[in-house]
């Protein structure tokens, strides 16, 4: 069992933190994930991506309950589907991200919990899809006519280099009117205000009735400071820009170096080395 202090909430973002470069968990750190839930450990993924786009890693970790998708938007287990708790947008903002985004030449898809709608399907919308394990988009003729089903969120893939004029005009934009995030170089996000995946962090702690003080999370993204903040202790990987380092108490190796492993045995000295926890074959790997 992990020591009286210790975290016994732990979120983890995954793309660029607790994943690979090979997108997947490399496996010192899944053995270490082990031994941290056989100790007591609630451990949840907090991720921009959709409930699809993260039932195989749920499956592979053994995860059924509630995790954090949809940037914070949407508290659901992508394994059995149950919803914990979800943010929708109004028909009213959708409709103001759908405009903004073909106006700043942006492609935006709405997010529901099954999945996205499009109008259209690029070759480099489809690529980036599938690299994150999303699911292609259900394509509709015009998106204006699915937003009285109040999506979650809306999906802005943003054309190489353009990421950064549509994020400062989403900003502008938005202010106030909207959470305006972002995972990752190729899209900003739109979510209804006040969501983050901070907000449902607190919100799944006080589910668990776990006090902040015993919460921990890692990450790297712009969309990863609200919880890193919240948290009462957090950790950040190298690469991550300097905001979402500013905004943790320690800076650990990259994830192509397994810095998540390096946070995981800080956050849990009783458990340390956690990698111990790997079997002859793993630790050979």
């Amino acid at each position: 069992m992990i020591a009286p202090g210790e975290p016994r909430l732990l979120a983890l973002d995954l793309d660029g933190t607790l994943l690979g470069p090979d997108g997947d968990v490399p496996p010192r750190t899944r053995a270490a994930i082990e031994r941290l839930r056989a100790g007591g450990v609630h451990v949840v993924l907090a991720s921009g991506r959709a409930p699809a786009g993260m039932r195989r890693l749920c499956q592979e970790l053994g995860l059924d309950d509630p995790q954090i998708t949809m940037q914070g938007a949407l508290i659901a287990s992508p394994l059995t589907g149950s919803v914990l708790a979800a943010w929708r947008l109004e028909p009213a903002e959708a409709r103001a991200h759908i405009a903004f985004a073909h106006q700043a030449g942006a492609v935006p898809l709405l997010c529901f919990a099954d999945g996205f709608r499009s109008e259209v399907l690029t070759h480099e919308l489809k690529a980036w899809l599938e690299t994150y394990e999303e699911p292609l988009p259900l394509i509709v003729p015009n998106l204006d006519r699915l937003v009285e089903e109040r999506p979650i969120k809306t999906y802005l893939y943003t054309p190489r280099g353009t990421h950064e004029q549509v994020w400062d005009a989403a900003n502008r934009a938005f202010h106030g009117r909207a959470t305006v995030t972002s995972g990752d170089e190729d899209s900003v996000e739109l979510l209804p205000p006040g969501a983050s995946k901070g907000k449902a962090l607190r919100t799944l702690a006080a589910h668990l009735r776990i006090p902040l003080a015993e919460v921990a999370a890692i990450g790297d993204g712009r969309n990863d400071i609200a919880m890193l903040r919240l948290a009462g202790r957090s950790a950040a990987m190298a690469q991550a820009r300097p905001e979402v380092r500013e905004a943790a108490d320690l800076v650990v190796p990259s994830n192509s170096e397994e810095g998540a492993l390096e946070a995981l045995e800080r956050f849990y000295p009783s458990l340390a080395p956690l990698a111990a926890a790997a079997s002859p074959a793993t630790r050979e790997a």
